[in-house]
């Protein structure tokens, strides 16, 4: 992503300019503001897809970490379920008290 990004910048800057003038001008991309829209749609669009990719993992191990305790991963309204260091499974009401 950022890397991806960096790199793009340093080789349009020192030498990849006539190559992405060419490629402009092939596929009738005239303005620099197209190329700024372009960017920022891949910025946006790495970012979504990243927090989509974490929340589908976190769902992953909440699920395997909720059969490895021999329970069923599921959500309650107003609590949260959390593993805390000892293994033992956490519930915690909304004023964060202890429940078990």
């Amino acid at each position: 992503g950022t890397g991806g990004r960096l790199a793009f910048q340093v080789w349009a800057t020192h030498g990849g300019g006539p190559s992405i003038a060419h490629f402009s001008a092939g596929h009738g991309i005239t303005s620099t503001t197209a190329w700024t829209a372009a960017l920022i749609l891949m910025a946006l669009s790495e970012v979504v897809v990243r927090t989509g990719v974490l929340a589908w993992r976190s769902g992953l191990l909440s699920e395997g970490a909720a059969r490895a305790l021999g329970t069923a991963a599921r959500v309650t309204p107003g609590r949260s379920s959390t593993l805390v260091s000892s293994g033992v499974r956490s519930m915690m009401d909304s004023s964060d008290r202890p429940l078990s």
